[in-house]
C-alpha cells in the first residue's frame, strides 16, 4: 500500500476553455496512455 501526501493551494487556475469534442479528448488520451 502507498500513501501520497501533497500540499496544494486552494482555488482554480485561469485556463482557456477547451473547444475540442470530449470524445476526441478521450481518444487522444487513450492513445497516449497506450504508447
Amino acid at each position: 500500500m502507498t500513501v501520497i501526501v501533497s500540499k496544494c493551494e486552494s482555488g482554480n487556475a485561469k485556463m482557456p476553455v477547451i473547444t475540442m469534442d470530449p470524445v476526441v479528448i478521450k481518444d487522444r488520451f487513450m492513445k497516449a496512455v497506450a504508447s
